[in-house]
């Protein structure tokens, strides 16, 4: 039977099919990445339960993308990143690519109205020199806690779920509204140089930073290689040529079904009616 969890699979496929078709016009290499890449993997298409596609590139990819992309896509499909004036209410770092034919609401931490996307993320280097990379880190952190903090104001009643520091946190801001001192703006450009800038550091390590797993997705960039093509879906795209290496970083033992109690969507997405 087909239901909602693979229809929204499917509009997302269609995503991923317009970027691999773009991005090889341009040049552009991109990688499956994080539960996307397992899926390819174990799965050779989507892990059953899951809602999203992740893809990334390296960072000079990742800045063409931004400049390149958004004059070859169809009109349906649109780039949404805070550089271009294009965001969401739940303003981030990385780059979605949404087919505003499909609205749909999710339930993640908060209600977010928004269309059907893809996620493209950037993987920036890991300076080799310990100082450095704790002075990157520490810069990170800093930012991170704010934009953490700003997005607090979002949370509805499932913020009761959240460690007890963080509910009372949440609970003094919604008081106080300290939050709105914030500039979301400010912070997100700042993060973004920060991230940018580190590049110039001798690494042999990148990491994707805007991802769900953030300092532990932190891999040798050798591990990319120049790529290779799998099954998805009866399709064929890029993932790193050392997968196993950057899967098992992340999974540990990918290749094993987690619990049945943990094969749920992660971001809760409802389809509202197409627009035609």
């Amino acid at each position: 039977m087909y239901n909602e969890l693979q229809k929204i699979q499917d509009i997302e496929l269609n995503i991923l099919k317009e970027i691999d078709r773009i991005c090889s016009e341009c040049g552009i290499k991109y990688f499956l990445s994080s539960g996307t890449l397992l899926g390819a993997v174990r799965h050779h298409g989507f892990i059953p339960w899951d809602d999203d596609i992740d893809i990334m590139l390296t960072r000079s990819d990742y800045e063409r993308f931004i400049k390149e992309i958004p004059k070859k896509l169809p009109e349906h499909l649109k780039l949404l990143h805070f550089s271009v004036g294009n965001t969401e209410d739940d303003q981030n770092l990385l780059i979605k690519i949404i087919d505003t034919r499909y609205p749909c609401k999710r339930y993640s931490y908060s209600e977010v109205n928004t269309c059907v996307w893809i996620d493209v993320f950037a993987l920036d280097a890991v300076p080799d020199n310990v100082f450095f990379r704790q002075a990157f880190f520490f810069r990170l952190n800093i930012t991170t806690a704010l934009r953490s903090f700003k997005r607090w104001e979002n949370y509805d009643e499932n913020y009761k779920s959240k460690s007890k520091l963080k509910q009372i946190l949440i609970t003094l801001n919604r008081k106080c509204k300290f939050s709105k001192l914030i500039n979301i703006d400010k912070i997100l450009r700042r993060q973004d140089k920060i991230l940018k800038d580190v590049g110039k550091y001798k690494h042999k390590n990148v990491m994707n930073y805007m991802g769900e797993y953030k300092y532990k997705e932190t891999f040798p960039e050798k591990w990319l290689g120049t790529g290779k093509r799998v099954p998805f879906e009866k399709c064929n795209f890029l993932i790193p040529t050392n997968s196993h290496g950057y899967l098992s970083v992340l999974y540990g033992d990918y290749m094993k079904y987690p619990p049945v109690e943990q094969q749920v969507c992660k971001h809760g997405l409802y389809l509202y009616k197409q627009i035609n």
